[in-house]
């Protein structure tokens, strides 16, 4: 069995610290700012704990998922956003974007922010835990999504995936790892951020349209481009 590593034992520290941090701030300073400076600080860590070393996945690993996703909730609904998102691909790094409201269109730069106000909406961007691990160029959606969730993060046993219309239906059976409730019902569970990273990947945008559990099958629809719906769990 694979261990954690010290860079994903760090990348669980910073999530714990980063969310306390930001929480503190928040209540006794009040410096947006600088409680933005905090949740960056979670989302980088959640990045790093979720980075694997090895194509064994271990049980420490799963937990480590499991605790990044919990604090990724908290931040989430410490600032009280809604269950709207939207994922973009900047030459393959893949952003999903979470708001109060819908986002109409694609941002055309990479954020520089981790949580912005635009007149009555507010739109948290965060780094999609699994950046990187998708390949870009015109690949197959339904087989990458099988490769990043079986073959390299180990999280299910077997993906049956139906693209049509620019919309697509996976399956995952046999999931390993869990998400809660507040953030499976906004950017989705782990498997939910696995499909819309990969079709952001592919077709410049998407989002998670639907994430929900049925007698331990995991079933997420995804639609390629923009229009920032929200997911249900």
């Amino acid at each position: 069995m694979a261990r954690v590593s010290a860079y994903q034992g760090f990348g669980v520290s910073f999530v714990v610290a980063g969310c306390a941090l930001a929480v503190a701030t928040y209540l006794l300073l009040g410096l947006v700012p600088l409680v933005a400076l905090w949740i960056g600080l979670a989302v980088v860590g959640a990045s790093m704990a979720l980075t694997p070393s090895r194509l064994e996945v271990s049980r420490e690993l799963l937990g480590l998922v499991d605790s990044s996703l919990t604090n990724m909730a908290v931040a989430l609904e410490f600032f009280r956003v809604g269950s709207y998102n939207l994922y973009a691909s900047y030459g393959g790094e893949v952003y999903v974007f979470v708001s109060k409201k819908p986002i109409s269109s694609v941002p055309a730069e990479k954020p520089d922010f981790f949580v912005r106000v635009e007149g009555d909406n507010v739109v948290i961007a965060l780094k999609s835990p699994v950046s990187g691990l998708v390949s870009g160029g015109g690949g197959d959606f339904c087989g990458l999504v099988e490769e990043v969730a079986v073959d390299r993060l180990g999280l299910a046993e077997w993906v049956r995936c139906v693209e049509r219309g620019g919309e697509a239906l996976v399956e995952f059976r046999g999931g390993r790892a869990s998400s809660p409730y507040r953030l499976t019902s906004t950017v989705g569970s782990i498997y939910g951020i696995v499909a819309g990273s990969v079709m952001a990947v592919l077709r410049g945008s998407a989002t998670v349209v639907s994430d929900v559990e049925e007698g331990g099958l995991r079933r997420v629809v995804v639609r390629g481009g923009a229009g920032g719906e929200g997911a249900s769990g």
